[in-house]
């Protein structure tokens, strides 16, 4: 029960402690398995990793940029800014997803 009260609020950085991932499995398979021996996954652990990288795309600002379009006329593609401007909000979802 130490390990569980210990566990609920975990570090919010990785702990030097290398057997951390070895304990939070066992409590997971004590917990929700009932015993029921699980695969070791702290060889997944990767302690050098590098942080997240921040896409260049997300809905802010492809939002932001379809916002600011001007409404003038149409493009080589045939679309107007003016339909840009009123389509994106269902355009920001797509334009992100295939960025």
């Amino acid at each position: 029960m130490q390990h569980a009260n210990k566990l609920r609020k975990p570090p919010t950085s990785l702990p030097p402690d290398p057997e951390y991932g070895e304990r939070l499995n066992e409590q997971f398979s004590d917990t929700v398995w009932q015993g029921v021996t699980q695969a070791n996954i702290s060889r997944f652990i990767r302690r050098d990793a590098l942080p997240p990288v921040v896409p260049v795309f997300n809905f802010t600002n492809v939002d932001e940029q379809l916002r600011n379009v001007k409404s003038t006329s149409a493009g080589p593609d045939g679309i107007s800014g003016k339909l840009l401007y009123s389509a994106r909000l269902e355009l920001v979802s797509p334009l992100v997803t295939i960025a």
